[in-house]
C-alpha cells in the first residue's frame, strides 16, 4: 500500500523531493536497491539542500554494501542538519557502515555519541553494542546490551535479523557477530 501511494506521490508531482524520498524508503524497505537510490538521488537534484534525502540514500547505500558512499552521504546529512532530531539516525547508519569497513575504532566513537541522544531508540544502541563487540569491549557492551533490554525488553537476534535489511547476508553476520561477542545468542 505504501509503494502504491509512493509511486501515485511521484506520479503526481515528479519535482517534488519529498514524494522521491518517501518512495526511496519505501523501495530500500522492499530490498529494491537500484530503484530506491534513484528516488534518493532524484530528491537531491530537486533539493540538494534536504538532509534526510542524505539520510535516506546513506541508509540505501549501506544496505546495498556500499559503505565508503553511506558515510559520506551520512556526513552530508549531518553538514546540513547538524542539531537534527534524528541524529541518532545518521550516527546509526554511519556506525553500521563503519563495522562493514572494519572501522571498530570509529564505529565504536560514532555509536557512543549516538547513544548520548536523548531520543536515541534500542536500534542506535543495537549498532553500539556490536561494535563494542567487535572490539572487545565486552564490559561495555554488557551494559549497552542491558540498556537495549530496559528499552526492549525481549531483545533477541532475531530483532536485528528482521530490521536490517541488507542485500548481502554477510553484512548482517557482521552486525550479529559483533552482538554474539559481548554474549548475546539468541
Amino acid at each position: 500500500r505504501a509503494y502504491e501511494n509512493g509511486r501515485a506521490a511521484v506520479a503526481a508531482d515528479e519535482r517534488d523531493a519529498d514524494a522521491h524520498f518517501a518512495l526511496g524508503r519505501i523501495l530500500y524497505l522492499r530490498r529494491e536497491f537500484p530503484a530506491s537510490l534513484k528516488e534518493f538521488e532524484t530528491a537531491i537534484v530537486l533539493n540538494p539542500n534536504f538532509a534526510h534525502a542524505y539520510l535516506g540514500h546513506g541508509g540505501a547505500l549501506l544496505f546495498d554494501g556500499r559503505f565508503f558512499e553511506s558515510i559520506e552521504a551520512c556526513d552530508q546529512a549531518a553538514r546540513l542538519s547538524p542539531h537534527d532530531p534524528v541524529m541518532w539516525t545518521i550516527q546509526t547508519i554511519k556506525a553500521l557502515s563503519l563495522i562493514g569497513l572494519s572501522e571498530i575504532d570509529r564505529a565504536v566513537a560514532v555509536g557512543r555519541e549516538c547513544t548520548r541522544q536523548p531520543n536515541a531508540p534500542w536500534t542506535a544502541y543495537m549498532a553500539f553494542a556490536s561494535a563494542l563487540g567487535h572490539a572487545g569491549e565486552r564490559d561495555e557492551g554488557t551494559r549497552v546490551l542491558g540498556r537495549i533490554s530496559e528499552m526492549k525488553p525481549d531483545f533477541k537476534i532475531d530483532d536485528v535479523r528482521r530490521i536490517l535489511t541488507f542485500r548481502d547476508a554477510s553484512h548482517l553476520e557482521l552486525v550479529v557477530e559483533g552482538i554474539r561477542h559481548i554474549g548475546l545468542e539468541t
